[in-house]
């Protein structure tokens, strides 16, 4: 199904009560070439771990403004490695 302007309020009341595991599943059945974007924040962790609990091999597109603390890169190396992302 393609998500369009016109059936997004569809696809909407199709979703609203579904899991964010059925979510990510019908996004990447539907998806031409999935990928999930990150920048690493605290919270950015549990998304990147939905992802790829349902595709491991998921595209992450890591957006880095090269403005980070060192903590937060040493957050996305532990998260490079533990999920093992397949950063772009």
């Amino acid at each position: 199904m393609k998500i369009t302007e016109a059936n997004i309020e569809a696809v909407n009341s199709l979703l609203k009560d579904r899991s964010p595991e059925e979510i990510i599943n019908f996004v990447l059945e539907n998806a031409n070439e999935p990928i999930v974007t990150t920048n690493f924040r605290p919270y950015e962790a549990n998304i990147l771990h939905a992802c790829t609990q349902v595709r491991s091999d998921i595209k992450v597109i890591w957006c880095d403004t090269g403005y980070n603390t060192p903590q937060t890169y040493r957050h996305a190396e532990e998260l490079k490695e533990l999920l093992h992302l397949n950063i772009l």
